[in-house]
C-alpha cells in the first residue's frame, strides 16, 4: 500500500490508519484535507496510485490479516475491529485482495 510523501493527503492516510474502526466516507476525507471531494480524490490518486475507497480497503483488510494469522479471534471481531462493518464485507474484500476468504486466509498464514 503506498503512502503519500507528505502534505494534506499523507495526514489523512496516518489518521485512518489510526482510525481504522470509524466509518471513512470520502466527504468525512476530504473534509479532514480541506479540500472538495473531486480535488481530494483526485490528488489522492496522484500521490497513491489509488482511490480513497481502496486505500481504506486494503489498510482494513491488512489489519484483518495480521489478526487472524496471530490470533484466535473470532471473525465478527476480528471485522469489527478491523472497519469492516460486518464478515461478509470483509470476506468480500479478502477474495478482491488475496483470492480467499478470511478462515482459509487464517489457515494458510498458520500452515
Amino acid at each position: 500500500m503506498k503512502c503519500a510523501n507528505e502534505g494534506r493527503i499523507k495526514a489523512v492516510q496516518c489518521w485512518v490508519l489510526e482510525n481504522l474502526p470509524h466509518q471513512h466516507g470520502v466527504n468525512a476525507l476530504a473534509g479532514r484535507a480541506a479540500m472538495s471531494v473531486r480535488h481530494f480524490t483526485r490528488v489522492f490518486r496522484e500521490q497513491t496510485g489509488m482511490t480513497p475507497r481502496v486505500f481504506v480497503e486494503e489498510a482494513r483488510t491488512s489489519l484483518a490479516a495480521r489478526l487472524l494469522a496471530n490470533s484466535d479471534m473470532p471473525l465478527k471481531r476480528v471485522a469489527s475491529r478491523s472497519g469492516f462493518l460486518n464478515v461478509n464485507v470483509m470476506r468480500a474484500a479478502f477474495m478482491r485482495q488475496f483470492g480467499v476468504g478470511p478462515q482459509r486466509y487464517r489457515l494458510r498464514a498458520r500452515a
